[in-house]
């Protein structure tokens, strides 16, 4: 058994985001003048190897960057004929909603998800967070 996990903690009022990702999906940051990148793992999932180092990463966001945290659900959803979501559609709805609300982005993150699936039943959990840095 294992468990992926993403922690953060941003300091407000510097944009220094440190971070620890034991294999969860890569969050995404959309950086406020146009580009995205994603947040790497820092390590393997816990329970896989007792011994295993975390180390934190870093990172500074500054004012406007939107950083998108997901789980799997999101992109491993699929649609009845057995098609992933996957990264490259939730890639394309995040660049259609970039510089929105944090809000909004999840709203819109999720309903994309939804029309893609249709009537398909849901077999994982389905979950995202976003947020906007304003120092």
């Amino acid at each position: 058994m294992f468990v992926t996990m993403f922690h953060g903690v941003l300091d407000l009022a510097t944009g220094a985001l440190s971070y620890c990702n034991a294999g969860h999906n890569p969050p995404y940051l959309l950086r406020a003048g146009g580009c995205s990148e994603r947040l790497q793992a820092t390590g393997i999932p816990f329970g896989i190897d007792p011994d295993m180092d975390y180390p934190a990463g870093e990172i500074m966001l500054a004012p406007g960057d939107r950083l998108l945290l997901f789980s799997d659900g999101i992109t491993d959803a699929c649609n009845p004929a057995g098609e992933a979501y996957g990264n490259a559609r939730l890639e394309a709805a995040l660049e259609t909603v970039r510089e929105r609300s944090a809000d909004e982005i999840v709203s819109h993150i999720l309903a994309d998800n939804a029309r893609f699936v249709a009537d398909a039943q849901q077999f994982d959990d389905i979950t995202c967070l976003a947020l906007r840095y304003r120092p």
